[in-house]
Order: structure tokens, then C-alpha cells, then sequence
């Protein structure tokens, strides 16, 4: 009977078959006995007909294994059944974990700004540390890298910051390591602003818009014991006492301390005031509540700065002035004719009533003849006469140049139903009008309610009912009022007049006893009648 793979028979004519021990395999049928795995390759199972192959990190270097042993640190194995671990390269390649494939590079510390304290080792990274800033006042005295990646190299070296020669300035460097940069320092073709100093270049008077110079640098040790008062600039360090040497601003040349180290133009339209410890507003100008200095109303801004308007021009613009003035502008404008205006005016005001002002002239002024005035304010040939009276039909108005004239002017014309006034333009409603909102309306009219007369109508105001009739002669007792102030006896009543001496009376009796009535009227006086 033939073995399967993974299985031998050692025995001849053997009917049992044996399995191939860990490490061992069999790969082909009818084996007498297995084979051992090759160095690079393991089997940790029985019954196996091929090995395995060691990963890539792994090796092994003898037969028949059962396991793959891991490459150390500073050791790898790039390929799959490695029988050997390489060694990374000294100063040059590292790995810190077993079981690495391949080595890693390793790291050049930075020649501008670190040294290395260690190298790099198999299992080890370069160590770097860093050069560090030298002490205010101090600068960096040569390279401080000076090693590679196989020598450790020299930490940072740092020297004091001299002060340049006469002649020159610190243009740069003494600062975050860099060394002193000396320059000449700027001829001027005149007389300089501001001299030259060990820490600042010439100012030259000719270069109007210099403000700080520009190769000025505030170094970190230059601390507020170096500055000098505001209003002055800073020359330079005694070098026995180390007390900063001052010089004061040109303050007369334009030119303030703003901070004791240099000295600059005014910030906007100011000017230095008196030692140059600061600016104000120009004298022409004033500054407004935003601390801003301003050209405002009643003022032009042009080449000669901020100046007053002229008579019969104005500015009602509030010009804010910045660092760039000299690029800002706003003039005047001309007043129109019919309007004048002082010097240093906001806005024009138009010409007194009766006068004119032409294009080009001063001023307002009265027509040429005595008793004109100008009818339009903008021209000399609407003067028109005033008159000591006006004729019917025209209405007076004071003349606006001479009090004691008049202008005519036309009245409106008459309503319907009415007639002219003999004095101004005043008029009256014909009889039967009366006047309501400038027309003349017809007077009411017709029988008012019982009891109610109509008044008469007024120039003024329409009739109306609203007067109670009164007659004496109406019995205060069954009589009532028929229409308007016609009155009767009540229905079932008659009159009853009696004459006597000195008066009549009437009264309303029943009808059909008028003459009882009369009797009592006569015997006893009677009552509620009228006596008249």
C-alpha cells in the first residue's frame, strides 16, 4: 500500500503509514521517510507536504525548524526566507523596533540652528539639540553646527554686540544670533536733519517724506534704560558708564521725538510743538472731537494749506486730513447770483429783499434809480418802481427798499354777487349775499319752524331760525304757533278779542261761548288771554 503526501512508510510491505513530525514534510506518495525543512523555512505542523517561508523582519538559519526567529533592533531582513539578520549602517542607517524589514535613514540635524550631542547608532537616532538665542546684547560667535552625522558637533558660542565705528551704523544683525551688519552711514548734499549715529543713519533735510529711517531696527537689548526724553534722539551708549548720549530733535525743522530713540515727521497735518515732544493740529486747522485734525466749513484746502474762504464763496465740507494730505484738496465754491456771502462762510445767503447781485459782482445792491427795487435778485434789469399809492383795484405792499412806498399789486378778481371796495383790493356781497370763503353765497330764505323767526342776513352770515317769535298779542292759554310766527286757537277754540279803555285782550274760548266768555272777560276781568 503507497503513503499519501505528508505520510511515509519505512517498512516494506508495510500496511501502516506514519505522519512527518513538525519541521519535516513529505511531498510526493510512497515515501520511506520525510524530508527536513530548508534554513529559511518552517513547518510547525504534522502531516505537511511543503514548508513555509520566514516573513520579511524573521530568518532562519537551520534545518528541520519548527519557527522563525524576529531580527533584532539595528537588524532587518528585506526579503522572505532570510537564513541571516543585516546590520543597519553606522552613521548612516538605524532601526529601533525587532522584526524590521529595512533600515531607516538617519536624521541630519538642522546646520543652521542645531549641533549634535549624539550620533547615530545602529539601533539609535541622531540626537539634535538645539543652538539656542545668545542673551539680549550678545550675538553668535561663528557656526554653530560644526559636526556630522559621524562626529559630534559644538554647541552655540556667544559674544557681546560692539557699537559700529565713527562713520558708520548698525544697519543689522545683532539680534536673534545674527552678527553686526556695519554700513556707511548717508552722505547728504546739504546739511543734515539729523546726524549720524552708531544706531541710526543720516536724516538729509532735502528727503522731505524720510520719516524713521528705514535701516532703523529696535534690537530686543535695546531696552527703555537706552532711550533717551521724548524730543530727543538717541546718538549713541557710553561705553564706560553704558547711559545712552541724546541729541534734541530739529523740532523748528519739522521733525518730533516720539520716543526717545529717533525722530520723525508729525503723523498727518501737525506740526512739533515747542521742544518736539509731540505734535498738534497746524494753526490753520483745528481738531475735532476724533482727535483728527480737519480743514472744516467756511474754509479751502489747496496748495496754500487750509485758508479762508472769500467773500461770495463758501465750503460746507468738513475735510478730515490723513498721513497723505498732500494728495487731499477741496475749494471754494462760488455763490450763485441773487446770493452773497462773507468771507470764511459756510453756505450763501440770498440778497435783502429788493436788492440784486449779478455774476462777478460784491456784493447786493440797491437799483440804480431812487424809489426801484429788483423784482428777481440776480439781475439789474428787473428793477421795477415803487409807488407813494396804489389805485383801486391794486393792493399795497410795503416796498421791500423804501418804507414809505408801495408795491401795486393786482387784486384777485371779484367773486359773482358782489362789488369793489373803493379802498385796497376789499369787496362786499350785493344784498341777499353774504361772504364765505371768498364767494358771495345767497341769503336763506322761506318760512322758518312754528314758533321760530328768521334773523337777518349779514355781510357776514347767512340767516337763520333760531330766534323765538314773540307777540303780545298770542293767548298764553289754547293757542299755538301755525308756521313761523302766525299763530291760531287750538282746534275746538275760537277767538275772543275785548276792547277795553287802555288795552285789548285775547283769549281762546270753547267755540260757541264766546259770549259767556265775553261776559267773564267783562265782569270779572278774565285770563289767559293777551293784553295789548
Amino acid at each position: 500500500m503507497a503513503c499519501s503526501l505528508g505520510l511515509y512508510d519505512s517498512a516494506t510491505a508495510s500496511t501502516l503509514c506514519q505522519a512527518c513530525s513538525p519541521g519535516l514534510y513529505a511531498s510526493a506518495a510512497a515515501l520511506t521517510a520525510c524530508v527536513a525543512c530548508n534554513p529559511g523555512t518552517f513547518q510547525n505542523v504534522s502531516v505537511a507536504s511543503t514548508c513555509v517561508a520566514c516573513d520579511q523582519g524573521a530568518f532562519q538559519s537551520a534545518s528541520a525548524s519548527t519557527v522563525c526567529s524576529t531580527c533584532g533592533a539595528g537588524t532587518y531582513a528585506a526579503a522572505q526566507a532570510s537564513t541571516v539578520c543585516e546590520s543597519c549602517l553606522l552613521y548612516s542607517t538605524f532601526n529601533t523596533a525587532p522584526g524590521a524589514s529595512a533600515c531607516q535613514d538617519c536624521t541630519l540635524c538642522d546646520a543652521a540652528g542645531e549641533w549634535f550631542s549624539a550620533t547615530c547608532g545602529l539601533a539609535s537616532d541622531s540626537t539634535c539639540n538645539s543652538c539656542g538665542v545668545c542673551p539680549v546684547g550678545d550675538f553668535l560667535d561663528g557656526d554653530c553646527n560644526l559636526g556630522s552625522t559621524a562626529q559630534i558637533g559644538q554647541p552655540v558660542h556667544c559674544q557681546a554686540c560692539p557699537l559700529c565705528p565713527a562713520g558708520k551704523f548698525l544697519s543689522g544683525g545683532c539680534a536673534d544670533n545674527a552678527p553686526p551688519v556695519c554700513s556707511n552711514c548717508t552722505v547728504c548734499a546739504s546739511e543734515p536733519l539729523v546726524a549720524c549715529a552708531p544706531l541710526s543713519d543720516t536724516v538729509c533735510s532735502e528727503v522731505v517724506d524720510c520719516r524713521r529711517n528705514a535701516s532703523y531696527v529696535v534690537y530686543p537689548w535695546l531696552t527703555s534704560a537706552y532711550y533717551c526724553d521724548p524730543g530727543q534722539y538717541l546718538t549713541g551708549i557710553d561705553a564706560q558708564s553704558g547711559a545712552p548720549t541724546c541729541a534734541t530733535c530739529p523740532w523748528a525743522s519739522g521733525l518730533y521725538g516720539p520716543n526717545g530713540l529717533w525722530c520723525d515727521y508729525c503723523p498727518g497735518y501737525r506740526i512739533p510743538y515747542y521742544g518736539g515732544a509731540g505734535c498738534v493740529c497746524s494753526p490753520d486747522t483745528e481738531q475735532d472731537f476724533h482727535g483728527d485734525c480737519v480743514c472744516g466749513p467756511g474754509n479751502e484746502f489747496l496748495d496754500d494749506g487750509c485758508a479762508t474762504c472769500g467773500p461770495n464763496t463758501y465750503s460746507n465740507e468738513t475735510l478730515v486730513l490723513t498721513d497723505a494730505w498732500y494728495t487731499q484738496a477741496k475749494a471754494c465754491v462760488p455763490c450763485p447770483a441773487g446770493f452773497n456771502a462773507t468771507r470764511g462762510a459756510a453756505a450763501c445767503a440770498p440778497c435783502p429783499n429788493g436788492t440784486y447781485r449779478e455774476d462777478g459782482m460784491d456784493a447786493c445792491e440797491v437799483c440804480p434809480l431812487k424809489g426801484y427795487y429788483a423784482a428777481d435778485a440776480t439781475n439789474e434789469s428787473s428793477c421795477a418802481p415803487c409807488n407813494a399809492t396804489c389805485a383801486a383795484g391794486y393792493a399795497e405792499t410795503p416796498c421791500p427798499v423804501y418804507s414809505d412806498m408801495f408795491l401795486c399789486v393786482d387784486c384777485a378778481p371779484l367773486p359773482p354777487n358782489a362789488t369793489r371796495h373803493w379802498t385796497s383790493c376789499g369787496y362786499i356781497c350785493d344784498a341777499g349775499f353774504y361772504s364765505v370763503n371768498g364767494t358771495c353765497a345767497e341769503c336763506a330764505s322761506g318760512p322758518c319752524p312754528p314758533g321760530y323767526n328768521r334773523s337777518a342776513c349779514s355781510d357776514w352770515a347767512d340767516t337763520n331760525c333760531d330766534a323765538p317769535c314773540e307777540d303780545p298779542r298770542k293767548p298764553t292759554d289754547n293757542s299755538e304757533w301755525t308756521s313761523g310766527c302766525e299763530w291760531a286757537c287750538a282746534p275746538g277754540y275760537s277767538l275772543l278779542t275785548v276792547n277795553y279803555v287802555w288795552w285789548t285782550q285775547s283769549s281762546c274760548v270753547p267755540t260757541g261761548a264766546q259770549w259767556l266768555g265775553a261776559r267773564r272777560l267783562l265782569g270779572w276781568g278774565g285770563g289767559g288771554g293777551g293784553r295789548y
